[in-house]
């Protein structure tokens, strides 16, 4: 907004999807699979995702050494997103699933961030959630050395209709404003991803 003062924003922070056309949406920001092909889609990086729990939780519970070791963990699961009750790991060619007891099963990513910061249990997310929380050692990455799919992020707009100027700003803002923010950079894993969220 200051590099466009003239710009006024209706910003909708919802995980549900939203039909831009029926809500007169100009973009959307998503991550993953694309269903929808009635939409343009940009993509604008590929990230990783991670588990992560809190140290207390793992100070009470255990960190788990290898995805099988999950299966003793309560999993908090963001039903939005690309996390299932299945979570797959590969390691250089070998490649594993586990079916992780979900305790806890969340509709929005600040209900996700909160939960693992309470100590409720083991979560699959982007760092950007719990950023400040891994700076201070309170959240701690699990299974580090085993990779997860990553996930595309993309900015949606709707077939047949050009990108409004504003929205095109808006988007070169977001991509710029998250590889500043990131570390690894926005090509490799530091891209933050709202896994399915508008």
């Amino acid at each position: 907004m200051a590099a466009h003062p003239n710009l006024s924003l209706d910003l909708v922070l919802d995980d549900r999807f939203v039909d831009l056309l029926e809500e007169n949406i100009d973009v959307a920001l998503r991550a993953g699979e694309l269903s929808d092909s009635n939409l343009t889609a940009r993509r604008l990086a590929t990230c990783e995702r991670h588990v992560v729990a809190s140290a207390d939780y793992l100070n009470r519970m255990g960190t788990p050494k290898t995805p099988l070791e999950l299966l003793a963990h309560s999993a908090i699961v963001y039903t939005q997103g690309l996390v299932a009750d299945e979570w797959r790991f590969r390691r250089g060619t070998a490649e594993t699933s586990v079916r992780i007891p979900t305790r806890l099963s969340l509709s929005a990513a600040e209900g996700l961030r909160e939960a693992v910061i309470a100590g409720l249990g083991v979560a699959i997310c982007p760092r950007w959630i719990v950023e400040p929380e891994l700076a201070s050692g309170s959240v701690v990455p699990v299974l580090s050395d085993w990779k997860l799919p990553s996930a595309d992020l993309w900015a949606l707009y709707t077939s047949g209709r050009l990108p409004t100027a504003k929205a095109r700003a808006f988007v070169n803002w977001f991509e710029g404003a998250f590889s500043r923010r990131e570390p690894e950079g926005p090509s490799a894993t530091g891209i933050p991803s709202f896994d399915s969220q508008d």
